[in-house]
């Protein structure tokens, strides 16, 4: 979907056909965050800087360096601009890669398992700033690749369930988080709660 990988049959972002994309026009349309990032010697600010590649050819103008500021700023990290990539915590960078992302202007935002490596602390400081930018209309969806089934029945709007690399299911987290379907996809048997009305995924 980002145009990293080469893939067999049709993928259309906005009624174009990827392969038919350049990786210029496609950074304008999908903000990619990979599932690790090697901490540069580099600053949170150059950072986010760095997604402002696809409107810049030599120098970043004004205008860049501003929409940088204003990423920063509506993330609640432009504390930390200066500070090096490898002084933050896990949740700080992977805010950082977020905010690198958005700094291209995306409809959509394509995420690859973005709490994976963080502790309870920082995976709910994460998905709430996910929440956040969605909710503010900064990008129209963000795509979260997970193997976390609790995580997309707190988080997503519509799941779609992946079974040897096909696709099982799609739908809303009702539709697809059912417990005949999650036992059979996973090989493992599961119970669904509902604790304040969010559903909740155990091995039963």
């Amino acid at each position: 979907m980002a145009g990293i990988l080469k893939y067999e049959g049709s993928v259309r972002i906005q009624g174009k056909e990827l392969k038919d994309i350049s990786k210029e026009e496609i950074s304008k349309i999908i903000g990619y965050i990979p599932q690790s990032v090697k901490a540069a010697p580099i600053t949170v600010f150059e950072t986010v800087l760095t997604g402002r590649k696809p409107y810049f050819s030599w120098r970043p103008s004004s205008k860049d360096i501003s929409a940088v500021w204003r990423v920063l700023e509506s993330l609640g990290i432009r504390h930390l601009s200066f500070r090096g990539l490898y002084e933050l915590s896990g949740g700080e960078l992977q805010l950082a890669m977020i905010a690198r992302a958005l700094a291209q202007e995306p409809k959509v935002l394509l995420l690859d398992e973005p709490t994976s490596n963080l502790d309870l602390k920082n995976q709910a400081l994460v998905l709430k700033k996910l929440k956040e930018i969605i909710g503010k209309g900064i990008v129209s969806a963000a795509v979260i690749s997970t193997h976390d089934v609790n995580l997309a029945a707190s988080y997503a709007d519509r799941i779609l369930l992946l079974k040897d690399g096909h696709v099982h299911l799609f739908g809303s987290p009702k539709e697809v988080l059912r417990e005949d379907v999650i036992s059979d996809v996973y090989e493992i048997k599961v119970k669904t709660h509902y604790i304040d009305n969010k559903m909740l995924i155990s091995v039963d």
